[in-house]
């Protein structure tokens, strides 16, 4: 089972979702990677950056979390969004990453 790390974004996000259909998918997505280890679902890997990826939930206007495992132990959830988002969040999904990285030996 993977450690969770959840950035303040994306607690904020998770917790003012009103759309509660599209909340449980999401967190039962968040489960199944912690337990699995890798990516489930319908994601994408966000190009250009190394170990970010980008989960689709098909509910709702297209919700997005944007992720990162570091290395074996951790699961980083960084932002999440919607389509109309998209761009500002894999911004802010880099530069929280990033961040975490610098902060983390890595």
């Amino acid at each position: 089972m993977l450690a969770v790390w959840r950035s303040e974004r994306v607690d904020r996000w998770l917790r003012t979702l009103r759309d509660t259909t599209a909340r449980t998918r999401i967190l039962l997505a968040i489960d199944a990677m912690t337990l699995r280890g890798e990516p489930v679902g319908d994601w994408k890997s966000v190009a250009g950056i190394s170990g970010l990826f980008e989960p689709r939930v098909h509910v709702g206007p297209g919700y997005r979390l944007y992720f990162a495992f570091e290395g074996t132990s951790v699961l980083l959830l960084l932002v999440g969004g919607d389509k109309s988002t998209q761009l500002r969040d894999i911004k802010q999904a880099k530069a929280i990453l990033r961040d975490w990285r610098e902060h983390h030996g890595r």
